[in-house]
């Protein structure tokens, strides 16, 4: 058995410091960059943020939540499994966020 990807839309899974929430929506832009070509930008949006934070690690106490990122360009160069980097971009919602 195996599986293969969908590589048509890649999603990022992040997450968010506690005291941050309240800056971050649904539908809100997000600029990633991969590590591997930081000087590429690729447009995304905010698709879902958890309801409950949780620790960050067994040794850190931070408390986070998770965020699920959506890239809305199809792009070869992105496989799953990269390092990425996520800038979130204040005060902006597209018209298909809640």
């Amino acid at each position: 058995m195996g599986s293969v990807p969908d590589m048509t839309w890649m999603k990022v899974h992040t997450y968010i410091n506690e005291v941050d929430r309240p800056k971050i929506v649904e539908g809100q832009q997000v600029i990633v960059r991969m590590d591997a070509l930081p000087a590429v930008e690729f447009k995304a949006e905010v698709e879902k943020i958890g309801v409950l934070c949780h620790a960050y690690s067994n040794d850190d106490d931070r408390k986070v939540f998770n965020v699920d990122v959506k890239i809305l360009v199809s792009d070869e160069r992105l496989k799953p499994g990269m390092t990425v980097s996520c800038e979130f971009v204040p005060e902006t919602v597209s018209s298909t966020g809640s």
